[in-house]
């Protein structure tokens, strides 16, 4: 059971249940009740060693759990407007998307786009490992 006052707690718990378990659960249970999972995901993107670029890792329900990596943000902070390449465990192309940051006092919005279109939405905040993000799929 994770104290749900504890961020940290909750990071550590997330990781453990979608990176280290590769589990892909459909059901979430919140104070006893039961919420359906689908379509939606964690991500941790990581600063990567080239200016303005993205290293990230994430776990979805419906495709698993893989990598990615974002080229042409800002070389300061997350924020910005990258294209982003995502693959799978095997290293398999899985998307490519529009990534657009925007921070919001302390919290971050992230938007995705396919072809131009809004393809799905997030909200995350910056810790000591990089910058958290949940989504869903729009």
């Amino acid at each position: 059971m994770v104290d749900e006052n504890d961020v940290d707690g909750y990071i550590e718990f997330t990781k453990r249940v979608c990176f280290e378990k590769q589990l892909k659960p459909k059901a979430l249970c919140v104070k006893d009740k039961w919420f359906s999972m689908n379509n939606i995901g964690v991500v941790l993107y990581k600063k990567g060693d080239e200016p303005g670029t993205l290293n990230a890792e994430y776990c979805h329900t419906d495709d698993g759990k893989g990598s990615g990596i974002a080229v042409g943000g800002s070389t300061q902070g997350f924020e910005g407007k990258y294209h982003i390449r995502y693959f799978d465990e095997k290293g398999k192309l899985q998307a490519e998307r529009g990534l657009e940051i925007k921070k919001d006092g302390d919290r971050f919005n992230l938007m995705w786009f396919n072809n131009k279109a809004i393809s799905g939405r997030g909200i995350g905040f910056e810790t000591i490992e990089g910058l958290l993000v949940g989504y869903y799929d729009v």
